[in-house]
């Protein structure tokens, strides 16, 4: 959050952190919806590369007056990978999902660099290096 927190103060815009909690859906709603009432915000932007949880996003701002936007939405994971690397970005994994990979593995990932980690565990099968299936999370 350090990182959200300072992008904001640095752009001078509003940093609001929302908790949301069981059931999810219904407590998105209503979130996104309160952000609408008292904040007037119209744009939700979110990193989804491909449809998770049977188009979440696109039910939590349905009648919420806020428009969902994804920039990201479709683009294969070689290219957009490909283009932050061309850019000069570099991703770090701060959560991994120790259902899907060993733990043992889960802990040297987290903290490192994504191109790193790759490297090291690309043979692992069933992984979505997006993060979009639950596996991981990265920032940039």
């Amino acid at each position: 959050m350090h990182i959200i927190e300072a992008q904001c103060e640095a752009l001078g815009i509003l940093n609001k952190v929302t908790l949301v909690e069981a059931p999810f859906l219904n407590s998105y709603q209503q979130r996104i919806k309160e952000l609408w009432d008292v904040y007037k915000i119209e744009l939700l932007f979110t990193g989804d590369i491909l449809d998770i949880c049977n188009n979440f996003m696109v039910h939590a701002t349905e009648e919420s007056g806020v428009e969902l936007v994804r920039p990201l939405w479709g683009i294969p994971r070689n290219e957009l990978i490909q283009e932050l690397v061309n850019e000069g970005f570099d991703i770090v994994v701060f959560c991994v999902n120790i259902d899907k990979i060993d733990q043992t593995v889960a802990t040297n990932l987290v903290g490192h660099s994504y191109f790193h980690v790759y490297e090291k565990i690309k043979e692992i099968n069933g992984i979505d290096w997006a993060g979009e299936a639950g596996v991981s999370y990265n920032d940039l």
